[in-house]
């Protein structure tokens, strides 16, 4: 049960906009308080990909006062979903020491494969690329593994 001091948070993962688009919606709308971040590795999937699948949800009635912009939605209640991640390199928060853990973006030939690494409240992308070749990337990404001493993998089933 979540207590009425805390606000509900949601982080996303990459996958299908709009899997992505439901679940950030039903978050917000059940959740009026809660702040979603969605974090894509590239701007242009969070603006021509991710937001552009919300679109399609403004004009319905259960979203009547919220303010829908180019990579932000806002509900009249203070929540809001938010993945412009360019602000938050800018201003990005104090570090909070944490786990260490990998997220990997393994794409279909010719998309982008990308790795990232977070640890406590802090993420960067080791590395992204282009292949037409998918075990080119599964070799990438043990070669990154390795070298960053990653060894318990977890994923998406």
């Amino acid at each position: 049960m979540l207590s009425m001091r805390r606000k509900p948070s949601s982080a996303l993962e990459n996958g299908s906009p709009k899997n992505l688009a439901t679940r950030t919606l039903t978050s917000l709308y059940n959740y009026p308080r809660s702040r979603v971040m969605y974090v894509s590795a590239t701007g242009a999937q969070v603006k021509n990909q991710f937001f552009a699948s919300l679109s399609r949800f403004q004009l319905r009635p259960a979203f009547n006062g919220w303010t829908w912009l180019e990579t932000e939605v806002r509900n009249s209640h203070g929540g809001f979903l938010f993945g412009h991640i360019r602000a938050l390199i800018a201003n990005p928060p104090a570090f909070v020491p944490g786990p260490k853990a990998a997220f990997c973006d393994f794409a279909g030939p010719g998309d982008e494969s990308v790795l990232a690494v977070c640890e406590g409240n802090r993420a960067s992308v080791v590395d992204a690329w282009r292949s037409r070749d998918t075990m080119h990337s599964v070799g990438k990404f043990l070669t990154h593994f390795r070298r960053l001493g990653l060894f318990r993998l977890a994923g998406r089933r």
